[in-house]
């Protein structure tokens, strides 16, 4: 019996620490991390707004392009995904949590909480504006009015 416990203490007491530098190593990452992981990852792209989640620990950004890429915190590095457009139904915003559905299968469902419910709509818009602005353009260059 003394050795059960004694296992289960040890059991205990690592993974507790276990947590406890998870924890740690959270709160104390700096918030330009996940935007400097974006620049490495994404050279080319310029970015004109950044959203940090209600956690702190993943980061939408628009780029002047009109892309989105996300970063998300994936142990003690990060997964970055660049969206070109996404399908109005890929995107959910329900409260202050955004879903996308982003086709990818290493990664085909995110979940982010937003800091606000406003600003998941605004995401959201922002995720599906590319491919509503792309449809525009191909229906009316498809007119004859529009041709050149």
């Amino acid at each position: 019996m003394t050795a059960f416990l004694l296992s289960l203490a040890a059991v205990l007491g690592v993974a507790g620490l276990i947590a406890w530098v998870d924890r740690k190593g959270h709160l104390t990452r700096p918030l330009n991390e996940p935007i400097t992981q974006l620049r490495i990852d994404y050279p080319a792209l310029e970015f004109i707004d950044t959203l940090v989640t209600a956690d702190g620990r993943n980061t939408l950004a628009l780029a002047r392009s009109g892309e989105v890429a996300v970063a998300l915190a994936f142990g003690d590095s990060w997964v970055t995904r660049r969206f070109a457009s996404l399908p109005t139904a890929a995107v959910h915003a329900r409260g202050s949590a955004l879903e996308i559905l982003s086709g990818d299968f290493t990664l085909p469902r995110m979940r982010l909480t937003l800091p606000s419910n406003e600003l998941a709509a605004l995401w959201s818009n922002r995720l599906t504006a590319p491919a509503a602005r792309s449809a525009t353009s191909r229906s009316n260059a498809a007119r004859p009015e529009h041709a050149a």
